[in-house]
Order: structure tokens, then C-alpha cells, then sequence
């Protein structure tokens, strides 16, 4: 007889932004969860946000684990995630955590000793959902399997213009992203961390090491970085290099890898649809994953009951809080528009 695992009772921190419009979402799709309560910085929001969900506004992260709520999706700013991401894990309570882990190596460093600590009763796992897009995984197997040859050179190139979503403030990100102390650096974390965190994924074991970083202060009166070039030592002899930005235009994102025998190139591929090509067959491949939110939440789910996982842990977001924090400190700033 087969064992089923009750529903994960999970509890949104957040009510505006990425929780109400992915988090909150994501959990009512999911068939290994539910959606159980909301925590906002404002009382009268959380509760208006609770009432409108049918579940219950908590006051405080302290009276999660009295009401045996098993794990939190944490949304709130960069600079909060490592004191509230311990709080939570030391309460037994385990952590989906937004990107990126923290806004500095030190307090990414005391989180990852708090993993350590409570790994036996709570789990943390960083929300980078693009792993669990199916080209990028494919192109994974293909760069590990050695199929595509090796210490070649690996390319992501994501912009994304600010505003992202309807109902953006078009003039400027929240003051929070718009300081480089709270933010932790505004386009290199908002994409840029992603992107960090696909080289790491698709080429592990190989450490990784940063050979050049600039930055661009190009959105309109924003003092914090709003696009970022970054290269990257992959091993001995391999390369990567990352473009984000927030203030550009672009025809597309691009994910492409090139050695001295063969060549990948995935088009578009942090959207449903991509196109994987490939010098192997000659041939291309359209692969849709409108899920992939929901994939990284399951495997969330997974991770919590002991179960396999693909999910970034706390010691691979550790490494890319890492490679940012040393590209931001040992890199050249361009000056932004007057």
C-alpha cells in the first residue's frame, strides 16, 4: 500500500508583488499543499488579503509554529531574508526562499550555518524556478553528459525593462530595490541572480570564479545598477558570460553554449515557449513549460518530506550570493544618466 503524505500546511509571507501574483497562485495548484494563512508588514492589509483568501492573517512569524504551519514561501525584501529565513528555520518551520539567498556573503553564510543546524526538522530551498524549465534542462544533460564538448564558453543574455508587470510604478522600482544596500545590487539580483544561478546549476561540479564585472546605472534616476556584464571562469578553461539588465531593450533572451566540436542554443527560454537548437542533429526543438513555478513549488514539497530534489539549496545560493557580492566589489561602475 502506497504511503500519501498529508497536504503541506503553508502560510504566504507577503501580500502584494511576487505573493500575490505567483506565490499565493502557485499553492492553489499544487495537490501536496495548502494555502493556510498570509503575513504582511500591514496588519490592516494581511487581514484584508487573508479575508479575501479564506485563510488566516498571522501577526507574527513567533505564532506560525505554535499553530503547526509546516513551511512559509517568503517574499519579503532582500535585506530581510536572512533574519526571517533563520527565525523561521529555527521555529521548525521550513523556507521557500525568494532570490536571492541574502544581500550579503556574511548573512548568507550565518543562514547556511542555520541550515546546518535544523536541516533534521526544517528544509530551505532558494525560488529559482527557471531550472525547472524543461530547455534548460535539456541543455543541462547535454553540457554534463559531455555531449556538447568541453571548457567551451556559455552565454545567458536576459533583459527584462522595468516596469515588468501592470501596475508598476513606470518611473522607478520600490525604494527598497532602488537602494543598492537593501537590494543588494537592483538588475544583478532582480535577473542577474538567476542567471548566476543557471551557469552554476548547468555546470557543476566545476567552481566557478569571477574574471570581470561591470555595471551600468542606466535606468533615469535609479542610483543602483540596472544592467550588469559579467564573466566568469568555468574550471580550468571554460567560460561564461552573463548580460542582464532592467533598462534595455532586447529582441529576446538567449542561452547558448559553444566548444571547439559542438554548439546549443536556446531562444526565448525563460518564457512557455522555447526553441532548443543543436549542431548534434541539426535539428530544433520547441519545448512549453507554462509551469514552472508550480515544478519548483512541488519539488519544494518534495525536499520537505526527505524526497529527491532539484531545487537551488542553501549551499548553491550561497555560491551565487558569492560570485555577486565579489563581481559588485571588484567591479566598474559606468555612471548613469544625468
Amino acid at each position: 500500500m502506497t504511503n500519501v503524505t498529508p497536504p503541506l500546511r503553508v502560510v504566504v509571507i507577503g501580500t502584494r508583488g511576487q505573493a500575490a501574483r505567483v506565490a499565493v497562485p502557485t499553492i492553489a495548484l499544487s495537490e501536496r499543499a495548502d494555502l493556510v494563512g498570509v503575513i504582511g508588514s500591514e496588519q490592516r492589509r494581511t487581514r484584508e488579503f487573508a479575508d479575501e483568501l479564506g485563510v488566516t492573517s498571522y501577526p507574527s512569524i513567533s505564532s506560525l509554529a505554535k499553530d503547526g504551519v509546516d513551511a512559509v514561501w517568503l517574499t519579503a525584501p532582500n535585506h530581510l531574508h536572512a533574519t526571517m529565513a533563520s527565525e523561521l528555520l529555527e521555529s521548525g518551520v521550513s523556507v521557500l526562499l525568494e532570490k536571492p539567498m541574502t544581500t550579503t556573503l556574511d548573512d548568507a553564510t550565518s543562514l547556511r550555518e542555520v541550515v546546518a543546524r535544523t536541516e533534521a526538522s526544517a528544509t530551505l530551498r532558494v525560488a529559482y524556478q527557471h531550472r525547472f524549465r524543461p530547455a534548460h534542462q535539456l541543455l543541462r544533460h547535454q553540457l554534463r553528459s559531455g555531449e556538447l564538448g568541453e571548457s567551451g564558453m556559455l552565454r545567458v543574455h536576459r533583459y527584462w525593462k522595468f516596469p515588468y508587470f501592470a501596475g508598476d510604478d513606470p518611473s522607478g522600482p520600490a525604494p527598497w530595490r532602488s537602494s543598492s544596500t537593501t537590494s543588494g545590487g537592483w538588475a544583478i539580483n532582480d535577473i542577474g541572480s538567476h542567471l548566476v544561478d543557471l551557469v552554476l546549476w548547468m555546470t557543476q561540479p566545476q567552481p566557478l570564479t569571477v574574471v570581470s564585472a561591470v555595471f551600468g546605472m542606466q535606468f533615469p534616476g535609479v542610483d543602483n545598477d540596472s544592467s550588469a556584464l559579467l564573466t566568469l571562469g568555468v574550471g580550468d578553461r571554460g567560460l561564461a558570460v552573463i548580460e542582464c539588465s532592467n533598462a534595455l531593450s532586447s529582441p529576446g533572451s538567449l542561452v547558448e553554449y559553444y566548444s571547439g566540436t559542438a554548439w546549443a542554443r536556446l531562444t526565448n527560454s525563460f518564457h512557455p515557449v522555447a526553441v532548443s537548437t543543436t549542431s548534434l542533429d541539426d535539428m530544433s526543438v520547441t519545448t512549453t513549460s507554462d509551469d514552472s513555478y508550480l515544478r519548483m513549488f512541488d519539488d519544494f514539497v518534495a525536499a520537505c518530506h526527505g524526497e529527491p530534489s532539484e531545487g537551488a539549496t542553501a549551499d548553491e545560493a550561497w555560491e551565487s550570493v558569492r560570485l555577486i557580492q565579489e563581481a559588485r566589489a571588484t567591479g566598474r561602475y559606468l555612471a548613469g544618466p544625468a
